[in-house]
Formats: structure tokens, sequence, C-alpha cells
């Protein structure tokens, strides 16, 4: 169950869903329950396919609200790019933030596809230039012309421990309970360093990553030991995680990584 404010939403088996609707309506002043639609800016759409049934995350009507925002604290045409000087001052640095903060949002709520470019924006806010104007109207243009698409539910060992640490590893005991087996997790990584590094536990040219950044070698090496977790070998271009970390130039790439994410 997930609660914001006044908004309540939940989700399980049937019969189980009506006693916590009921335990919560005997302590809470609530409407009826009703199917998932509307929450939070999002559009929860149910869709059954030929071999299963997904829930697909529309944020059309919010990244239209965006952009709109956006159009409003420029004042002005918006139809083309700034053609003063670079290192000129931006006219959106004072507004900026607001609609970076509110794309942000949808960003993390469906639109992965999103999130760097906005992270990249919002460093640079402190000294906005013209040339930030630039990229945040492509940004603009990009979102209006794809508000349309829909999400749908299906430095590489600082990262990768932090995976194990924080997601990985809990949702095994999660899954274990679940299927009441143990469940075997496959951990994608495309760099080969990285890989060996792990399977050695130890690498002299990054003694300093204990103190820096906690991470240890020794314990990752010892989980893929453990036989519950296996690391593989990824194709580079099959790496799903790109698109949060990697600028991309050529749109068959981009439109590739879309789908790897399940935006489509």
């Amino acid at each position: 169950m997930a609660v914001y404010v006044d908004d309540f939403k939940a989700s399980g088996p049937v019969e189980a869903l009506k006693k916590a609707w009921t335990l919560v309506r005997s302590k809470i002043r609530t409407g009826a329950p009703t199917p998932i639609g509307r929450y939070l800016g999002c559009h929860h759409n149910v869709v059954e396919l030929k071999d299963r049934r997904v829930i697909e995350y529309d944020t059309h009507d919010f990244l239209e609200q965006c952009v709109s925002h956006y159009k409003k604290v420029c004042g002005e045409d918006v139809d083309k790019l700034p053609e003063e000087d670079d290192n000129e001052p931006g006219k959106l640095a004072d507004a900026a933030c607001s609609v970076l903060m509110k794309v942000l949002y949808g960003a993390r709520l469906a639109r992965f596809d999103l999130l760097k470019a906005v992270a990249g924006l919002a460093s640079k806010v402190t000294n906005w230039s013209v040339s930030c104007d630039k990229r945040l109207f492509r940004l603009m243009c990009y979102i209006n012309d794809s508000k349309g698409l829909k999400m749908r539910g299906y430095a590489e060992l600082v990262a990768a421990i932090l995976a194990l640490r924080t997601q990985g590893l809990p949702a095994l005991e999660v899954f274990d309970k679940v299927f009441g087996h143990k469940v075997k997790l496959f951990f994608e990584e495309d760099n080969n360093t990285a890989i060996s590094t792990i399977k050695a536990g130890y690498s002299n040219t990054m003694r300093h990553l204990g103190r820096t950044h906690r991470v240890s070698l020794r314990w990752m090496r010892e989980v893929f030991q453990d036989g519950q977790c296996e690391i593989r070998r990824c194709d580079t271009l099959l790496q799903a995680a790109d698109i949060f970390t990697k600028g991309f130039t050529c749109r068959e790439k981009w439109v590739a990584a879309l789908n790897m994410i399940g935006i489509s």
C-alpha cells in the first residue's frame, strides 16, 4: 500500500485487498475503493496482452502541463532556439528550477529517459547561460513530441555494490518467501574489467575503493560465490542502464534504449 497525503493505492490478492480496505476505512474516513486509474498525475492502465497482463503508466497529461509551464515562464515565442552568445546569462535563469523540478517528478514517476537530461541541466542552475536555455528548449521539444510515450512495467563497481546491497539481496529475501524456494539473481555487467575484479575480489589499482566509496570487493566476490547470485557478461548494446548514464546522438540507438526500459 502507498499513501501520499490523502491518496491511497494498494495492490494484492482480491480477498486480502478487501480486508485491507476494511481495516483502513475503520480508522480513516475515505471514499469507496475504485479500480486503479489516475494517481498523483499518472494514469495507470491495465493492458491485456496475448500472454500476460501488464500495468501501463501514462504521464501524457502531466507532461503536457510541463510544456505549458515552460511556455508560460518563457513569456515569448518559443518556437526557435535563442540566438545570443552562449556566454551570455540565460533568460530563464530565474525560472529554470521550477520547470526542471516539475519535469523531474514526471521523469522519476514513469519517464526514466528524461532523468539524465534533467539532472545535467539541474547542475547548471547556479550559472545558467544561453547555452542552457538552448538545451532546455531542446528537452522541452522532445517532451512535447514524446509525451504520449508510456512505460510498461516489465562508475561500474560502485553501482554494482549499491544495486546488490539496496535492491538485489533484499529482493531475494522477498522472492524466496513468495515463491517458497530459492530464486536465483542474475547480475548483468558489460564491463570486462569490473567482472574480473569482482570475481577476483581484489584490485591492486582500486585499493582506494574501500575508503573512498565504502566498496568491499571481497564482499561482492563472496556474494557471487554463494551460488544464489550469478554475474554474467552483457553486450553493451543490450545494457538497459546506459540511458541513465550516457548521451545518445544516434536516433536508432536512442529508440532501442527506450525499448529496453519499457518506454514506447
